[in-house]
């Protein structure tokens, strides 16, 4: 992985939004990446949602929606809480 500021205005999408989650989304945001956090708990289960769109991140809760990997996508961050089994978005991410 390159220096987070080589994402600088390049979308960044981390999947899964606990202490890693945040802690990369947080930096990438610091560095003026376009960040898209994940996480398929429901809004009101993700307490760091709110921080993370006041940095300006994008959070998207409750499922992993089938556009959410892109092919502007410049890199894609799997937090170690991610269910690696997750088809849909392997799949994706090999076809963007």
């Amino acid at each position: 992985m390159n220096h987070p500021a080589s994402y600088k205005n390049r979308r960044v999408v981390v999947l899964g939004m606990a202490k890693s989650g945040f802690s990369v989304a947080s930096l990438f945001c610091r560095y003026g990446a376009n960040v898209v956090v994940n996480d398929k708990k429901d809004r009101d289960q993700c307490p760091e949602a709110d921080e993370l769109e006041r940095l300006g991140a994008t959070v998207i809760c409750g499922g992993h929606p089938d556009d959410l990997i892109t092919p502007d996508t410049a890199l894609l961050v799997k937090t170690p809480a991610f269910h690696t089994a997750c088809r849909r978005l392997r799949k994706r991410r090999s076809s963007a």
